[in-house]
């Protein structure tokens, strides 16, 4: 069942690709940072480990405000992630936590992207929120 789910996903790839393409006609934000959609993300600055937190969107961005000043506070030794999937949410973390924090798109859920992602960032610990 998981080859058929990937299977799946990979055909739909284009698509997603054409959808981003298409929404940046809109809104430009749709077209920056799309290698992070499918993993390819920079090289993390620091050594240190990471707590990452996903927040889809805004409202989970918005929700997350007191558990990641909390683990900034608390592990001064590691870096925090957060993750969304819109740039709302993108534009969100920024205003909020102002480079206390790194942001980065969730890759789509396709098996080498995912790799990708999870080699580059290897996460000590991951909070995922949902409202």
């Amino acid at each position: 069942m998981r080859i058929l789910y990937s299977l799946v996903l990979y055909l739909c790839a284009p698509l997603a690709l054409c959808y981003l393409l298409l929404r940046g006609t809109k809104n430009r934000a749709y077209l920056e940072r799309i290698p992070e959609r499918f993993g390819y993300i920079r090289e993390p600055g620091s050594a240190q480990p990471v707590i990452w937190v996903h927040a889809v969107s805004v409202g989970e961005v918005q929700a997350s405000v007191t558990l990641v000043k909390r683990l900034l506070g608390a592990y001064p030794e590691c870096r925090v992630l957060l993750t969304t999937v819109t740039p709302t949410g993108a534009a969100r973390v920024r205003s909020l936590f102002a480079g206390a924090v790194e942001h980065r798109y969730l890759p789509y859920d396709l098996p080498h992207a995912v790799r990708l992602f999870l080699r580059r960032i290897n996460p000590r610990l991951l909070v995922i929120l949902e409202t």
